[in-house]
């Protein structure tokens, strides 16, 4: 049996592949101002959600006074509406139920209703000219997966609004500027940089031990964690501790640039007994530690607790983080003198966005903002 020459008997693409190439300012390009995000199937199908929002991509200030949409929804603006340059403006089916939803205010209502299986939207200017039109669709090549809540947003300001794979649906986990957050390691499993002092006494200078700014003086040793004994898994071991002192002090300093940018924060904690944990000198959590203030010789006061990681959400990040230096401070105490083992082990971090419903961003740059897109394919066509 003869073998066939290699690809014969396949199909080969006889047609044009028409790529839109991945720089943004190749191909045709939208006009000065935008229809840049469209939020036309809440999750909630009884809440009055819906909107439409434009962008100024211009670097001046454009007037909106007397445009209107005359397609898909009917609004016309009202006079004195104005759109400074690089800014964002959201028309609503219901103004009031867009605040309380996303805290963000808008124009409208305006009339009619965002098709869930596509539509032409149509922006014009007060002498009735198009100023930018979008025809999208509830499938392929447009977004899907709006079912969960998305919105689709435009990838980049310029470029062409009108083609399905210049849009993608708004993502997960959106951060304050409405681009999405990335996980931040600021201290790491088994670091090797932890200060630690033995509880043998208290730290020099009293609390002050728990702020960036503390002079440490030379009890204090450098340390890669886990810190402990007694169980065959530390890293720098405490082969003393044992019926001599029952606490432990560490100290860890971290970097965060910009406070602002850190939309949730987490501690995960691996200890054995219990500690107290303080930032920039606010305590933020203890575990398996009684209230009230712990001395160098305390015990936990609470009946042993084997390790085990905990995973620990800090609320409201900003205010616990200084710009530049921060520091981490840990009391981690035992629940008798005696007792047979002891370990430390902490990970601060920024979390990865959670898998939750895609987080429209109305007001705000999209979620999917890219300086670069992938290419786009207008048509293919095949031959035997």
């Amino acid at each position: 049996m003869k073998g066939r020459a290699a690809g014969s008997g396949l199909r080969r693409v006889a047609g044009v592949l028409a790529v839109v190439a991945s720089a943004v300012f190749s191909g045709q390009l939208s006009a000065g101002v935008v229809i840049n995000e469209i939020y036309y199937k809440p999750a909630d199908k009884t809440s009055p959600e819906e909107f439409v929002e434009i962008h100024n991509r211009n670097p001046t200030p454009v007037n909106l006074s007397g445009w209107r949409f005359t397609r898909g929804i009917d609004y016309t603006f009202p006079e004195g509406t104005m759109l400074e340059a690089g800014e964002h403006l959201v028309l609503a089916e219901h103004p009031a139920t867009l605040q309380s939803v996303f805290s963000v205010a808008a124009l409208g209502p305006y009339s009619g209703r965002l098709a869930n299986d596509g539509e032409r939207l149509v922006l014009r200017d007060r002498q009735d000219g198009v100023v930018d039109e979008v025809e999208y669709g509830g499938e392929f090549p447009w977004p899907v997966g709006s079912e969960d809540g998305g919105s689709i947003e435009l990838i980049h300001p310029a470029l062409d609004n009108d083609l399905g794979g210049s849009w993608r649906l708004s993502s997960a986990g959106a951060g304050q500027d409405g681009a999405p957050w990335e996980e931040t390691v600021f201290i790491d499993l088994n670091d090797p940089k932890w200060r630690y002092k033995k509880g043998t006494s208290p730290p020099a200078g009293g609390a002050a031990w728990r702020e960036f700014g503390y002079s440490e003086n030379g009890d204090w040793k450098t340390g890669r964690t886990s810190i402990g004994y007694g169980d065959n898994d530390d890293q720098t071991l405490l082969a003393d501790m044992r019926n001599n002192y029952s606490t432990v002090y560490l100290r860890h300093l971290f970097l965060v640039p910009d406070p602002d940018a850190v939309p949730a924060l987490q501690l995960k904690l691996y200890v054995d007994d219990g500690c107290i944990v303080w930032i920039n000198g606010e305590e933020v959590i203890r575990r398996h530690v009684a209230d009230g203030a712990m001395a160098h010789d305390s015990t936990s006061g609470v009946a042993d607790h084997e390790r085990q990681w905990e995973l620990i959400d800090l609320p409201d990040p900003g205010s616990l983080l200084e710009k530049g230096n921060n520091v981490i401070a840990i009391h981690v105490i035992n629940a008798t003198l005696g007792s047979s083992d002891l370990s430390i082990d902490a990970v601060l971090l920024v979390p990865p966005p959670p898998s939750a419903a895609p987080n429209p961003t109305p007001g705000k740059r999209n979620s999917v903002f890219a300086t670069n897109a992938p290419p786009q394919i207008r048509k293919v066509a095949t031959a035997p």
